[in-house]
């Protein structure tokens, strides 16, 4: 099996409703509006390679990347109804919403391979900071 990955960032600024101080029970630091320099992955996977040598394109994939920087980059995320419910845009549910964005760009893309599962998306990542991060993948 063969998997790649690429990687992109954007900044951009939330807060997480209902976040608590864990020990004084108060609304915490991120309670308040802040902002990250969001690092955002995707990879995929194939069994066999492309006549030249290649699961997919890496410009296919920064493009995707592209595309979904570009409709948040210096926005407040928790103005866009996707992030609404539950009203917090956390690196685990922007991890999500890039995995169905670039699940549906790349079966676009390359039609032919997803329906004969020739590729397959691994997984989404959303990295707030150089410590933390979120994987989402089905």
């Amino acid at each position: 099996m063969f998997e790649i990955r690429k990687e992109a960032s954007f900044e951009a600024s939330h807060r997480i409703e209902g976040h608590k101080d864990y020990v004084t029970g108060e609304p915490g630091k991120c309670s308040r509006l802040h902002g990250h320099s969001y690092k955002i992955a995707i990879a995929v996977k194939s069994d066999s390679l492309k006549e030249i040598g290649f699961v997919v394109d890496y410009y296919l994939l920064g493009k995707v990347l592209k595309d979904f920087c570009d409709m948040f980059d210096h926005q407040n995320l928790n103005d866009f109804e996707c992030f609404t419910t539950p009203n917090n845009a956390t690196a685990e549910l922007i991890a999500k919403h890039l995995y169905e964005f670039a699940e549906t760009s790349l079966r676009a893309a390359l039609p032919k391979d997803f329906r004969k599962g020739k590729v397959d998306l691994s997984y989404a990542e959303c990295s707030e900071t150089d410590s933390s991060s979120a994987r989402y993948t089905r």
